[in-house]
């Protein structure tokens, strides 16, 4: 799973779930560490992706694409595409629905 990570040290005092405490180089530190699955760029791409399949034409071998430049190409395994985590096990709060294999569409 491609991921955005954020850490920051917070107000002195906070607390919570994501909230621990670090020994750097001698020094104790109350850190907020977190995660977000499905927000980094290969994620991002490969939900651009199968949004882009999904879109188009059932069965076409080549699916245009208006977020890159004209005469960039590149090939993708459809097959790939939609067995990523993050395509499979999406949800609206998230990053939105599941994108579905259109039927017909090759490998």
């Amino acid at each position: 799973l491609a991921s955005t990570q954020i850490a920051f040290i917070p107000k002195a005092g906070t607390t919570g779930q994501y909230i621990t405490q670090q020994n750097v180089f001698g020094n104790q530190y109350n850190v907020y560490s977190y995660s977000f699955l499905c927000y980094g760029k290969e994620a991002s791409m490969t939900r651009y992706y199968a949004t882009l399949i999904s879109q188009g034409t059932a069965g076409a071998a080549e699916v245009n694409s208006p977020c890159h430049m004209t005469g960039y190409e590149v090939t993708v395994k459809t097959a790939d595409i939609f067995m990523k985590p993050c395509v499979l096990a999406a949800n609206d709060d998230l990053i939105g629905p599941n994108i579905q294999k259109p039927v017909g569409t090759p490998d």
